[in-house]
């Protein structure tokens, strides 16, 4: 049996609580239950919002990331434009060259693209224009705007 005694003074004698099977609760038991279940939403409340402003962060990185984005396609297009032409002029002069050096050259090249590459792609992600480093100036320095290859 469950019995509350809201009333004040109390209605309900508290040795009602001593019998078997028989759960005796008064305002102040309700009380401490409300607070308790009060402590535990604050709790996850505070836990909800560390999770939103993580969530949040991570948001707002992937946006900058996105309007990174496109530069980089340009100008790791660009590299390998201007790697496959280079490639493409050169092997063009060397006659009876095994099609497996021609292609440990490629290999090489295209390493080399990827590792020229990486610290500025790398600046873009993390840094770029929220370190106050406008997109449009790397356009500018790489002539990403035009579309026709030095």
């Amino acid at each position: 049996m469950f019995l509350i005694d809201i009333s004040v003074p109390r209605n309900i004698d508290p040795r009602v609580h001593d019998l078997p099977n028989v759960y005796l609760y008064n305002v102040d038991d309700l009380d401490g239950i409300v607070e308790k279940n009060r402590q535990v939403r604050e709790k996850e409340a505070n836990h909800a919002e560390d999770i939103v402003e993580e969530e949040q962060m991570r948001f707002y990185v992937w946006l900058q990331q996105q309007e990174v984005t496109p530069t980089i396609i340009k100008l790791k297009e660009k590299f390998e434009s201007i790697r496959l032409k280079e490639i493409e002029k050169t092997l063009s002069h060397w006659e009876g060259l095994r099609e497996e050096d021609k292609q440990k050259i490629n290999a090489l090249t295209h390493a080399i693209v990827n590792k020229i590459l990486h610290d500025p792609i790398n600046f873009l992600k993390t840094k770029g224009e929220k370190n106050g480093f406008p997109i449009e100036e790397i356009k500018k320095i790489f002539n990403l705007n035009d579309e026709e290859d030095a």
